[in-house]
C-alpha cells in the first residue's frame, strides 16, 4: 500500500502542475516561474508553444490533470487486498504506468526538439 500511496501523491502533485499549466494556457494566470539558475526549463514558451496545442486540438494541461487522475483512481481502486480478489487493477495500473514513462519520454524528446527547453 506505501507503493500505491506514493504513486497517488505523486499524481496529485502532478495534476497539480497540470492546473498551473492550464491556468496559464486559459489566460487565467501569465507567468509561470521556473526553477532559479538553469537555462533548460522554460515554462512559459513550453507552454504557449503550438507544441502544447497540437493533441486533441487543445491545450495539454487539462489533458494532463485528466491523466494523472486515471492513474492515481488506478492505484487508489481496490483496497488492500486488491491483487488477490481484483487483479486486473494492479495489471492495468502497471500497463499505464509503463505507457505514461514511454508517452512521457516521447513528448520530452518532442518538446526538446521544438523549444530546445522543457
Amino acid at each position: 500500500m506505501t507503493r500505491r500511496r506514493w504513486i497517488i501523491g505523486l499524481s496529485m502533485l502532478g495534476g497539480s502542475m497540470g492546473q498551473a499549466v492550464t491556468l496559464y494556457q486559459t489566460g487565467i494566470v501569465n507567468h509561470l516561474t521556473d526553477p532559479p539558475g538553469q537555462k533548460l526549463f522554460d515554462a512559459d514558451r513550453v507552454d504557449a508553444s503550438n507544441y502544447a496545442y497540437n493533441k486533441f486540438n487543445s491545450p495539454d494541461g487539462p489533458i494532463m490533470v485528466a491523466n494523472y487522475a486515471i492513474t492515481a483512481w488506478l492505484a487508489d481502486a481496490g483496497g488492500l487486498d486488491r491483487a488477490r480478489r481484483k487483479p486486473l487493477l494492479p495489471i492495468a495500473m502497471g500497463i499505464k504506468l509503463v505507457l505514461d514513462g514511454v508517452t512521457n519520454v516521447e513528448l520530452a524528446r518532442e518538446e526538446w526538439s521544438e523549444n530546445k527547453a522543457f
